[in-house]
């Protein structure tokens, strides 16, 4: 009830009504508080980061998902108002372009993936195998024996 009066007297904050009482959104409270949305018996013990709905157990968790088509997956994509941002959702952007930025950086860093030097000397060991007329077939870089491999091409 006071963070109730708190919110009322602060102009910033939002009421977002759940069940038949309004609660004052971004205001940390105690989740106990609250019944389970799914089974309406107990204490809620966890909050879906999707719909945000409560849950009390790990069995109600399945069923609110079953029953709603609900992923439990938080949408990092979400539109914020303006008015409703505040520094965690900067904290959360940020980490997704971070992220983003590691999976777009993982090809580059990846050995399998990276052309070596040595591939100009393969390239010229087929091209004059296939002149001489000889299937020349090369192991996958990702094989031992590939990488020990150290055949070339004399042109003497």
């Amino acid at each position: 009830m006071v963070h109730m009066m708190e919110a009322a007297a602060r102009p910033d904050t939002h009421l977002v009504a759940h069940g038949s009482q309004e609660e004052p959104r971004g205001v940390k409270r105690k989740i106990s508080l609250t019944s389970c949305d799914t089974c309406e018996g107990q204490e809620a013990k966890y909050r879906c980061p999707n719909c945000l709905k409560f849950s009390c157990s790990l069995p109600c968790v399945k069923r609110h998902k079953h029953l709603s088509g609900c992923s439990g997956v938080r949408d990092q994509t979400a539109f914020v108002p303006l008015s409703q941002f505040q520094e965690i959702n900067l904290l959360n952007d940020y980490r997704f372009l971070e992220e983003t930025a590691r999976v777009a950086d993982v090809p580059r860093r990846d050995e399998l993936l990276r052309v070596p030097h040595r591939q100009t000397r393969l390239a010229l060991l087929r091209k004059n195998a296939r002149a001489a007329k000889v299937t020349l077939r090369f192991l996958p870089k990702s094989f031992t024996k590939h990488k020990e491999n150290r055949t070339y091409y004399s042109k003497a």
